[in-house]
């Protein structure tokens, strides 16, 4: 089953066309405080410049027998301290890294 990428309600511009993504993070072979680091960094830019989704390719990390860490870690940054511009997240589609990937719907902006 192929899934598309679509805008949720409160993003930059929601509707049922497919998103354009223009720019990504790849946090393959990062280590977890430099990947959160990383991750902040482009978030923050992504969202000060109006960007609606953003993908992360995180890979899915060692495998620890807890799983995997990294993905763990980048999602609880996008739930906690990331909750003020993001919208909202899923995995991506398996041709764009399945597991290994996730979308990113970033908040609309508010207007001063």
């Amino acid at each position: 089953m192929r899934r598309r990428a679509h805008r949720p309600a409160g993003c930059a511009s929601s509707g049922a066309e497919p998103i354009r993504i223009s720019e990504e993070l790849d946090l393959h072979g990062s280590l977890k405080d430099e990947a959160l680091r990383r991750l902040e960094q482009f978030i923050t830019s992504a969202s000060a410049r109006g960007l609606e989704a953003v993908p992360r390719d995180h890979g899915k990390g060692p495998q620890f027998a807890e799983g995997p860490v990294l993905p763990a870690a980048v999602d609880a940054w996008l739930r906690d301290r990331g909750k003020s511009m993001v919208a909202e997240f899923h995995a991506a589609p398996r041709d764009k890294g399945g597991s290994g990937a996730v979308v990113v719907f970033l908040k609309r902006r508010q207007r001063a």
